[in-house]
């Protein structure tokens, strides 16, 4: 996208221009799954996160593996959504319908609302390419729930704020073609920093609870 070639130990040269050019691209792309931009939840004020303030090439690489910029939980839960679901980007809700007091007659209904979906045999089977190695983080043993009675795709994330590390996890189950549930699990400062993180508090304790008690109810 730079039009440069990368020399190790050496600068990589973009011209602002092209830095700032490159950044709305690959922005404009992230908000295609929900990153960066609102989702439309039903409730007044959303944020939007938080984005940083470019000052180097290298900080495009950053970018480009995740980090960068912040998102919000609910924003992570419409991207992995999109995932699972095959490519529809779903508007969130809280609330499905209000009735009158003591009456079953319906004042409003929330329908479910499809804001986009990729649709070229090629972006399909790219999703397919990314489904595989939302799985395969799960079964390689990297994102933990690898012995959960239903298979799981997730991802973890981290971010190193010394002297701890902010851990994440997103991902879906049952992995296949009738998935039920997404998920997205924050823990600001829950370990020691470090750069072997593969398996979090949110894949080891919090998420193999709360997907128990999920698939219990549904």
């Amino acid at each position: 996208m730079a039009g440069t070639t990368y020399q190790e130990g050496q600068p990589l040269n973009i011209s602002n221009e092209r830095q700032e050019e490159m950044l709305h691209t690959m922005r404009n792309y992230y908000s295609m799954f929900g990153l960066g931009t609102k989702t439309l939840l039903d409730v007044p004020n959303e944020a939007v996160g938080f984005k940083g303030f470019l000052s180097q090439g290298g900080q495009l690489l950053d970018y480009s593996i995740g980090q960068f910029d912040n998102y919000t939980p609910i924003q992570l839960a419409q991207y992995v959504s999109m995932i699972a679901n095959g490519g529809k980007r779903i508007q969130p809700k809280l609330v499905n319908y209000a009735t009158e007091i003591n009456s079953d007659y319906r004042v409003m209904e929330n329908k479910t609302n499809v804001l986009s979906a990729i649709s070229t045999p090629q972006e399909k089977e790219n999703l397919k390419t990314v489904q595989e190695g939302f799985r395969s983080c799960v079964t390689d043993g990297h994102c933990g729930l690898r012995n959960f009675s239903v298979p799981v795709a997730a991802k973890t994330g981290t971010a190193q704020v010394p002297p701890y590390t902010n851990a994440s996890l997103v991902g879906y189950a049952p992995y296949g073609d009738n998935p039920k549930v997404a998920f997205v699990c924050s823990a600001p400062t829950s370990a020691a920093d470090s750069f072997s993180q593969e398996v979090n508090i949110c894949s080891s304790t919090v998420m193999p609870q709360v997907l128990t008690e999920f698939f219990k109810k549904y």
